[in-house]
């Protein structure tokens, strides 16, 4: 369960001990800079959204402010920045707020909340999930932009996104800059799943992760927390099975495939989470929970496996077993390895 919401936007917010007005005055005395949380000045305009020159805050944090305010500091230039960004898409939106969560989303408390306890139930069963693995920890609230129109998702996404043909996409997470997520809104439901695989990546974006493994985990980090089954009848397991016996895995490896258009995106999507699946049931502790060793040798390869390797390496040092031989777990034999 989530803490009461902060459910207006920030310039209704009242100047009242642990406010935000209020929390400004504390920051303005200790710093003696009255200005210092104003970025107007470090925005540019890119197809009329506000897009901040992150460096510049970033460095600017970095020597202007102590170490244990940086969190503070970070979710308050975030407030400033979505009160920008309500301003300039289609709808109403307005900013909102939970104990670990700031988000732009539709000024609808019915909505604002399920967004909020569903990003805050994602983030407890991710930790709970990988609590050996994961360790890093943005300072200050993990931003989240919930948008009402896809034309505005799309244009808000357009310059993290290759070039070329795309698939489609609901949600993304925004690694230059400040690390943020993005979501276009659909039905409830298939926001709360977004909602769970781009916490996923956020929870994970420390690491070198190949994109299979990436998006594995996200793929069934998204099911656990919507309570879904992965279910996969044998024409399906015979169709993934064509499709990249005449394809080769090359473009599943090296995480192409994640955004290409038609088959090639549900088939790459579908062949990582059932790998993810596969080794976690594989590596899972024996001896009625007493033998780690088995989960240790995951969590290493999960730490150790490299983007520029497609986390070849790693897997034949930790787990014994090269990317081919994976993959033929549920491929069945073949030369299904990365070509390096």
């Amino acid at each position: 369960m989530t803490s009461a919401l902060a459910h207006r936007t920030i310039r209704r917010f009242a100047a009242r001990p642990g406010s935000v007005r209020h929390s400004r005055t504390i920051w303005n005395h200790v710093l003696m800079q009255p200005d210092w949380l104003d970025i107007s000045d470090s925005v540019r305009w890119d197809d009329g959204i506000p897009r901040p020159h992150w460096d510049l805050i970033d460095a600017w944090i970095d020597t202007r402010v102590p170490t244990e305010m940086h969190g503070e500091a970070w979710t308050d230039i975030s407030r400033q920045w979505l009160g920008m960004l309500a301003d300039v898409f289609a709808g109403s939106l307005a900013v909102w707020e939970s104990d670990r969560i700031l988000m732009l989303a539709p000024n609808h408390e019915a909505i604002a909340s399920t967004c909020l306890r569903s990003a805050e139930a994602s983030m407890e069963h991710i930790f709970r999930s990988f609590h050996d693995l994961i360790e890093h920890s943005f300072p200050g609230k993990q931003t989240m932009l919930v948008l009402d129109y896809p034309d505005d998702y799309y244009r808000y996404v357009e310059p993290f996104q290759p070039e070329g043909q795309l698939g489609g996409s609901s949600g993304m997470h925004i690694r230059v800059g400040m690390p943020h997520i993005v979501i276009a809104q659909a039905n409830i439901t298939r926001v709360e799943m977004t909602i769970a695989h781009e916490m996923t990546h956020a929870a994970l974006m420390y690491l070198s992760l190949p994109a299979w493994i990436d998006e594995g985990l996200a793929q069934l980090i998204e099911r656990d927390v919507i309570r879904q089954s992965l279910m996969l009848d044998e024409k399906a397991v015979q169709t993934a099975k064509r499709f990249w016996g005449a394809n080769g895995l090359d473009i599943f490896w090296r995480g192409e495939g994640f955004s290409m258009p038609g088959k090639a995106q549900q088939q790459s999507y579908q062949l990582a989470e059932v790998l993810v699946r596969l080794l976690i049931e594989e590596y899972r502790p024996t001896w009625f929970g007493w033998n780690l060793e088995p989960r240790r040798k995951l969590i290493a390869f999960l730490r150790e496996a490299k983007h520029d390797d497609c986390g070849e390496e790693a897997a034949r040092t930790q787990l014994g077993l090269g990317l081919s031989e994976i993959a033929g777990l549920f491929l069945g034999p073949g030369e299904w390895g990365p070509v390096l």
